[in-house]
């Protein structure tokens, strides 16, 4: 609750925020425009416990995206990555963050980022779309934040939690926005896109594609 106070201190005065809890159930706390106070109070009266809807909730939260113009998604999740509850499957999540422009941020609190995971089978299936493995080797939150452009981040302890979600604000406000016109692209489907530096030496974050 602090951490999440935390990254609500550190938006600017005209940015907008939401929140959105998930236990059984996908519960939406507080909605975009509220003032902040409520905000706060939102986050206070929330309560830890029940099952994880967490395929479920990521889903939503994509469809709850800020409607006032000229703004950009940020979606800060935090998870352990584990799926106990959902009924839509995890790459109903992926097929939905491919069709958005909202850049994911994944915080764990633990010591480790996990190996893999066994995977939930929803009681939905999608026609036409092949079933993912049961075992995932590459752990969801990494993949989720790779996939939207964001980053996926472990805290040790309260206080590192705290200094990443504040970190997360404040790193997507200096991003920079790059548009581009495609030539010569194929038909509707997934196409692929590489941010590279030319002359320099560095890391770049950025989405994998877009969906057309």
């Amino acid at each position: 609750k602090v951490a999440s106070e935390a990254a609500v201190d550190a938006l600017g005065s005209d940015d907008r925020a939401a929140l959105l809890t998930f236990a059984g159930a996908t519960r939406l706390r507080s909605n975009w425009g509220e003032a902040r106070g409520g905000l706060r109070t939102a986050i206070q009266v929330v309560e830890a416990g029940g099952s994880t809807s967490l395929f479920d909730a990521i889903f939503t939260a994509f469809t709850l995206r800020d409607t006032a113009p000229g703004r950009r998604n940020l979606i800060v999740l935090f998870s352990d990555g584990a799926d106990t509850a959902s009924w839509l499957p995890e790459h109903a999540v992926f097929d939905k963050a491919r069709q958005t422009d909202a850049v994911v941020y994944c915080v764990a609190l633990g010591s480790r980022t996990p190996s893999g995971a066994l995977q939930f089978r929803s009681g939905i299936q999608l026609r036409d779309v092949q079933q993912p493995p049961l075992f995932e080797s590459k752990p969801f939150l990494q993949e989720l934040a790779e996939t939207t452009g964001g980053s996926a981040f472990v805290a040790r302890n309260a206080d590192g939690l705290r200094a990443t979600f504040t970190r997360i604000v404040t790193e997507f406000r200096s991003r920079y926005l790059l548009t581009y016109t495609p030539e010569g692209v194929g038909g509707a489907g997934w196409h692929p896109i590489e941010v590279k530096l030319k002359a320099k030496k560095g890391r770049i974050t950025a989405r994998r594609g877009y969906d057309r």
